[in-house]
């Protein structure tokens, strides 16, 4: 956590603040499997060793009808492969994903992801919101979290503009009527910045903000939920090459937060490939977190 300090001169009357974090960083940094989801998992898992990650997050069910998973619970050839390419590398798995919790959840469904998960040595599974009854989501939310305790894994509720969970203050209730330990917001800076809302309102829920997604984008033109998926799944910026304001989100995160580089871009994908991209987001979350985690003096001369 920052805490910002106010300094005042009282010979000259001239004030200024700072903002000074009270504890070291200590962050590690996954990489998001969104941001290569054309490469299948062993494939990914090199690429996030080799590029310098700490830890990678793997899609195993699809985020919606048609879309790209491995589904390494059903594939054991994928997931002997897989397996192999993370001891051989050191590579940890952070998050699988993703589940949607909708009108025909059944939770049942999800205890081959929760094996494969335990299996890879996950530490969390990634979820949304899509089911518009208040009390069903919620019982099936805290219905999935137990279940996923089981298996030793957290689950990160993500806040989504075009799902029915869409603020933070909408996810941090979720979280507490859940009254599941190992329940927990997953914030995307996207999202934060689509949906306003600050992150300083669940800094204070019982794990903090021990996970955050990292990108970039710029200012939102309007348009709609179909503008707002686009962008989240084909046009992200490298952080600092936008608009979003990453200060308040920096302040607010534990100094061992897991930083997830989330940076799905076609037009940058083409450019540069599948390493490069990851490597280049990787060095530009780092920068713009240190800049900003930074004691940066900006006294203003009055």
């Amino acid at each position: 956590m920052l805490e910002c300090v106010i300094l005042v001169n009282l010979k000259s009357g001239r004030w200024g603040w700072t903002w000074i974090r009270r504890e070291s960083l200590s962050l590690t940094f996954s990489l998001s499997h969104l941001m290569l989801l054309q490469i299948a998992p062993p494939a990914a898992v090199d690429i996030a060793a080799r590029v310098g990650y700490d830890f990678i997050g793997l899609r195993l069910l699809p985020s919606g009808p048609g879309g790209i998973a491995y589904p390494l619970m059903s594939n054991r050839a994928l997931m002997r492969d897989t397996r192999a390419r993370l001891a051989d590398t050191g590579m940890r798995v952070f998050d699988i994903e993703s589940i949607s919790l909708n009108t025909t959840t059944a939770l049942d469904d999800y205890l081959p992801l929760f094996q494969a998960g335990a299996d890879l040595g996950a530490r969390t599974v990634l979820a949304s919101c899509y089911d518009p009854d208040p009390e069903r989501v919620a019982d099936n939310f805290a219905a999935l979290c137990e279940a996923a305790a089981g298996f030793g894994l957290m689950v990160h509720l993500e806040f989504i503009p075009w799902s029915v969970i869409r603020t933070p203050m909408e996810a941090r209730r979720m979280i507490e009527s859940s009254q599941q330990p190992n329940a927990r917001v997953l914030l995307d800076t996207l999202h934060l910045d689509r949906v306003g809302g600050t992150a300083q309102e669940l800094s204070s829920l019982a794990g903090g903000l021990d996970y955050i997604h990292v990108c970039d984008a710029l200012k939102y033109a309007g348009g709609g939920d179909e503008e707002r998926l686009h962008t989240a799944r084909f046009n992200r910026l490298l952080p600092g090459d936008g608009e979003i304001d990453f200060q308040p989100v920096i302040t607010a995160i534990p100094a061992n937060a897991v930083i997830g580089i989330e940076v799905p871009s076609t037009s940058m994908m083409e450019r540069f490939g599948a390493e490069e991209l990851a490597r280049r987001a990787l060095l530009a979350a780092k920068k713009i977190i240190t800049a900003h985690a930074s004691e940066c003096d900006v006294s203003p001369d009055r």
